[in-house]
């Protein structure tokens, strides 16, 4: 996967996780709160490797 590709899908599943977080938090769900903690963080982080890759290429 390319350093294009990861920061795609890194911002997809950042999006996807913040609305999870935002969703537990509204419903009072802290489970779903912090599965969407984590999932937003996982997509932070593959978002900076991909932007890492696209400079070393």
């Amino acid at each position: 996967m390319g350093g294009i590709e990861k920061q795609v899908k890194g911002t997809a599943k950042e999006a996807v996780g913040k609305t999870k977080e935002e969703a537990g938090e509204a419903m009072g769900r802290p489970g779903m709160e912090a599965k969407g903690r984590a999932e937003k963080m996982e997509g932070r982080a593959t978002k900076k490797m991909g932007e890492v890759e696209k400079k070393l290429d």
